[in-house]
C-alpha cells in the first residue's frame, strides 16, 4: 500500500497511457539506491491465492472490459474498445495462519544472515522489444497461436534453412 492518497494517484498516473506527463520523473515519490526515482511500498504482507477462474482459451466467453474513447486525445480513434479478462485471481492475507516471519516468501534464505524485506522500490518502465513482440502475437492471434500453424512455420523454416521468431525468441535457442 502507498503511504497516502496523493502517492496512490501518482502511481496510477504512471500507468495512464493518456496522461501526457506519465513519463515525468517527478511523479516518483522516493529515490532508490541508484538515485533513480521510484515508488516505495513499505507494508509488505504475504498473500496467498484463494481462487482462480478463466484461461486463455475462454478469455472472451464471459467478461470483457469496454473503454469508450471520444477520439480527441490523438492516441485512439473514436470508438469503443474491448479487452479480454484472461484470468481472475482472488487473494487473501495469510493472517489467519500462524506464520513464522523468518520463513516468509520475502526472506532471503540463501545468505548466512537472514534478512526480511521491509519495503519494495518499484519503477515503471515501457516494455523492451522482446516483451513487445510477445504482446504483438496476440494482436494477430487473440486466442494464442494454433499448434498446427506453429508446426507449419517451423517446417518451412527448416526447409529454407532459416530460423523463425516465435513468441519473441529464435527457435534456435531451444536447441541448446
Amino acid at each position: 500500500m502507498t503511504e497516502d492518497a496523493e502517492e496512490a494517484l501518482r502511481f496510477k498516473r504512471k500507468f495512464d497511457a493518456l496522461d501526457p506527463e506519465k513519463d515525468d520523473e517527478r511523479l516518483y515519490t522516493e529515490k532508490n539506491e541508484a538515485g533513480e526515482g521510484c515508488f516505495r511500498f513499505k507494508r509488505i504482507r504475504a498473500y496467498e491465492s484463494a481462487a482462480h477462474s478463466g484461461s486463455v482459451n475462454e478469455k472472451y466467453d464471459e467478461e470483457v472490459v469496454i473503454a469508450i474513447h471520444d477520439g480527441t486525445d490523438g492516441l485512439r480513434q473514436k470508438g469503443a474498445y474491448y479487452y479480454p479478462i484472461v484470468q481472475r485471481t482472488s487473494i487473501r492475507p495469510q493472517r489467519a495462519k500462524n506464520i513464522n516471519k523468518n520463513k516468509m516468501r520475502f526472506t532471503n534464505q540463501d545468505d548466512e544472515i537472514k534478512t526480511t524485506t521491509d519495503f519494495v522500490d518499484m519503477r515503471v518502465e515501457d516494455p523492451d522489444s522482446a516483451m513487445q513482440s510477445e504482446r504483438d502475437i496476440f494482436r494477430e492471434f487473440p486466442f494464442g497461436r494454433d499448434p498446427e500453424d506453429e508446426a507449419d512455420g517451423e517446417q518451412a523454416a527448416k526447409e529454407t534453412g532459416s530460423s523463425q521468431t516465435v513468441g519473441g525468441r529464435d527457435d534456435d535457442e531451444d536447441a541448446d
